[in-house]
């Protein structure tokens, strides 16, 4: 959704990582000069810009640190008398220097000042953030394994499967404006899924009880390619994406082996405690035997996001019942809604012929441009064709769509899915920030996770920065939020480690840099939100991941052909029934 001021309150006071927001690193280290310039600043003997030179000094040296603010507009002329009484007492050494830094901090915040910071090129995440809360388990005794289902036919429906039981897929956001981060996660019991929904309003300390956010029996455990979602609309009312998948003879009959989805939209406006709307999304009577609204895909990987005036977008993958030689064609579309969710527009189509088991995500600005992203398909079903990460673009709210824009011109060669969330994030400038997964070796970096950003409305995108990957990387989900801060944050998944592991890295707005990553945790499936610095991960636990007997004897899958990967070949994965969260600051 575009980026929203949200005030932190309170609440994040709780985390256990404290970052002041000024202070003095080395008085010492002060040159004369500095003290000098503030004295004479003082008495009006130099002007202010001869001032602010000397602070830029201390900051881009480490010695001192205030807040940095872009600057727009007319900057005011008007210095109050204490502000230059300040600086001459300090100039004399009358007064500490914290008083000092906490009046330079005044000049910044009131856009009297403009402090250009060097010391922003060379961001660093913080060396320590915040401890792993394990917020849910699964009970001793929980089958984990896949089943077959009471049909399944080994000859007929090779893929019919059943998933197993256990805790899996958190989703998260952080609602800066009420001091909350809210959690999602599917809970599988017997075969029957929930979607739970629990708080904190206390940094992780203490969590309400979890609620179920689903109709009795209208939820299914969420795709592996990501969870429940959840965004925050402006007035704190909460809202969740989520799935209802049917699978049975009737259906597989029909040619569809993996069954199909509902897409189903929920909404609580008393802080999760209930959830009595749940919106069917799709058009009327375009779903499997005109049964009710929906959609014809196995899994139809939602996203949705939440404008500043409230109006609610949703796209996803859809198929319509129509099949391709047994491949089913995918096509992207999106509806939005005016009623808070409770009613929406005619479906779209955003682009035919796209992958059919990647994510899609969408966002959109008050003004009209709404954007789609998701995994394109240039060539002929049933062969190998190229699955590159595109954004289409809306100039008037989604009405029309004009052809999509390559993010990264990867030249990703597959006949399979990835089977991969890649996400985007708009920024307060309206910049759009993309983070997505490749398995294409035509650039010299190869497979793996990178990030671009777009400042011209998708027309255009910086050239890739590989944010994690080596030579063997199987497909890896990618999650990238941008805070009030307009710092890029992303949270991923590496499955070539038994177990799984999570990380998360930032972006240097300034130089486009990216931090180095620090592990958060073992697992898979990790999701972020991020508000004014402070940073809310979500991920669950897993099994082994890689399939050693796949791997040659360099440790790259056998079914890389002419350098590129065409899918599959690690083992399904099981949960271990269990969800974390970290919730830190890391104020740059």
């Amino acid at each position: 959704m575009q980026i929203r001021k949200y005030v932190i309150l309170g609440l994040f006071a709780a985390i256990l990582l404290y970052v002041p927001s000024s202070g003095y690193a080395n008085a010492e280290s002060v040159p004369n000069w500095v003290k000098t310039n503030a004295g004479w600043w003082a008495s009006g003997d130099i002007d202010q810009q001869s001032f602010i030179q000397g602070i830029e000094y201390l900051v881009n040296q480490g010695i001192i640190s205030v807040p940095v603010q872009k600057v727009s507009g007319e900057k005011s002329e008007t210095v109050p008398d204490w502000i230059k009484n300040t600086a001459g007492w300090w100039a004399e050494d009358a007064i500490s220097d914290a008083e000092f830094v906490r009046a330079v901090e005044f000049l910044v915040a009131e856009n009297i000042i403009s402090v250009q910071v060097d010391a922003l090129n060379e961001i660093k995440m913080p060396t320590s953030i915040g401890k792993t809360i394990t917020l849910a388990k699964s009970p001793e005794g929980t089958n984990f394994e896949e089943r077959e289902m009471d049909y399944y036919d080994e000859d007929k429906y090779k893929f019919a499967k059943k998933h197993g039981d256990g805790m899996a897929y958190p989703g998260v956001v952080i609602d800066g404006d009420r001091s909350a981060v809210h959690v999602t996660y599917a809970d599988t019991v017997n075969g029957e899924t929930n979607i739970l929904f629990t708080s904190t309003y206390d940094g992780g300390n203490t969590w309400t009880d979890p609620t179920i956010v689903n109709e009795p029996g209208k939820a299914s455990r969420p795709h592996m390619a990501g969870g429940a979602m959840l965004q925050v609309g402006p007035d704190g009312e909460i809202y969740a994406l989520y799935g209802h998948s049917i699978k049975n003879q009737k259906v597989m009959d029909e040619g569809f082996g993996h069954g199909y989805t509902y897409t189903i939209l929920a909404r609580s406006d008393d802080g999760g405690k209930t959830w009595p709307m749940h919106t069917l999304i799709g058009d009327p009577n375009t779903h499997y035997h005109d049964a009710a609204n929906g959609m014809m895909h196995s899994k139809t990987f939602e996203s949705f996001s939440i404008r500043d005036d409230g109006r609610v977008y949703v796209a996803w993958l859809d198929s319509r019942g129509q099949q391709n030689g047994g491949y089913t064609t995918g096509q992207v579309r999106m509806q939005y809604s005016d009623t808070n969710g409770e009613s929406f527009s005619k479906s779209v189509i955003v682009k035919n012929k796209v992958c059919p088991c990647c994510a899609t995500d969408i966002c959109s600005k008050t003004t009209g441009e709404t954007f789609v992203q998701y995994r394109n398909i240039v060539g002929n079903y049933g062969e190998p064709n190229y699955r590159d990460i595109v954004v289409s673009k809306s100039d008037d709210h989604g009405a029309v769509w004009n052809p999509p824009e390559l993010v990264g011109d990867d030249g990703y060669e597959t006949n399979g899915c990835a089977h991969t969330v890649s996400s985007m994030a708009l920024d307060s400038n309206g910049y759009l920030h993309a983070a997505w997964y490749t398995g294409g070796r035509s650039n010299a970096e190869g497979p793996g996770l990178y990030y671009a950003v777009s400042k011209d409305d998708a027309e255009t995108w910086s050239y890739p920065l590989k944010v994690w990957g080596e030579t063997f990387f199987p497909p890896a989900h990618i999650k990238i939020t941008v805070g009030t801060d307009d710092v890029p944050r992303m949270a991923w998944s590496d499955r070539t480690v038994d177990g799984g592991a999570v990380y998360t890295a930032a972006v240097n707005p300034n130089n486009g840099k990216l931090t180095e990553a620090q592990k958060v945790g073992v697992g898979d499936n990790a999701w972020i939100s991020s508000v004014g610095g402070v940073t809310a991960m979500t991920w669950n636990s897993s099994s082994v991941w890689v399939d050693e007997d796949k791997l040659d004897e360099d440790g790259v899958f056998e079914d890389w052909k002419d350098g590129q990967y065409s899918g599959g070949n690690v083992k399904d994965k099981q949960t271990k029934g269990e969800i974390f969260v970290k919730i830190w600051d890391d104020r740059l």
